[in-house]
């Protein structure tokens, strides 16, 4: 595949992938008293990418986002849940791009960056199973958040969050291959590390009305790591004239 110069001033397309996601709980107690591990989600959206200068760009991504995680507490085996929390983020991204020849007419590019991510919490679910449960008879629960409220206001099927933080702000890095395409598209493929700076509440633990036993600390940090794809597309026009014009009428 034949790499040409890139000329695009201003690059837009659709941005999808999956990630791994985990949260990381701040008060040392509570880290000690549950496992976590990561969940597989995805996110979806549409990315740009601005050239600042050169071989820099900057990328702006507006994203749906599901995260999550799974924990098992260690004092209660019986106590598991998962949470799955929704999200529309805007990751931006401060990059460089580098170009690798293979061979003699071909070559790609390859590029590293870093940047913010602002993040918005829209709602979330998941399911709880514990000893409490299963004295009652009952196997586990589905459930969904309910922001602003404590356990004495929510549901049966309610996780009450008193004072959730639900805008939210991280750090992303990462970098990523980039394979342009003869004309006016290109496709990039990439991998970035998200770190939550802002904790999911501001204090309160979420609980339920009707398991005693259970708490989870908002005193915790999204985190991920995610493979996604984007298709771009230069948006002068002139550009994709000059691209249809090269082509040979029979």
């Amino acid at each position: 595949m034949t790499i040409s110069p890139a000329k695009s001033q201003l690059l837009i397309g659709p941005r999808a992938g999956v990630q791994y996601t985990w949260v990381r709980y701040s008060d040392a107690d509570y880290r000690d008293s549950v496992s976590v591990s990561p969940v597989l989600n995805y996110f979806a959206g549409i990315t740009t990418a601005f050239r600042v200068k050169n071989r820099f760009f900057l990328e702006i991504d507006l994203l749906y986002s599901r995260m999550g995680k799974e924990v098992e507490s260690k004092i209660d085996p019986s106590l598991k849940y998962t949470m799955y929390t929704d999200h529309i983020q805007l990751p931006i991204l401060y990059r460089v791009d580098f170009k690798k020849e293979v061979g003699k007419d071909k070559a790609f590019k390859w590029y590293i960056g870093a940047g913010p991510t602002l993040s918005y919490w829209l709602s979330g679910h998941g399911s709880v199973s514990s000893v409490e449960l299963l004295e009652r008879g009952i196997y586990g629960i589905d459930y969904k958040l309910k922001f602003d409220s404590d356990y004495s206001e929510a549901a049966p099927d309610e996780l009450g969050v008193p004072d959730p933080n639900r805008l939210q702000l991280g750090l992303n890095v990462g970098g990523g291959l980039v394979f342009e395409f003869p004309g006016v598209s290109s496709l990039a493929v990439d991998v970035r590390f998200e770190m939550g700076h802002s904790y999911l509440g501001k204090g309160d633990a979420a609980e339920f009305r009707d398991i005693v036993l259970f708490t989870d600390s908002m005193e915790s940090k999204n985190m991920a790591l995610k493979i996604g794809v984007s298709y771009l597309m230069d948006t002068r026009i002139s550009e994709r004239k000059k691209g249809k014009s090269s082509i040979k009428r029979r």
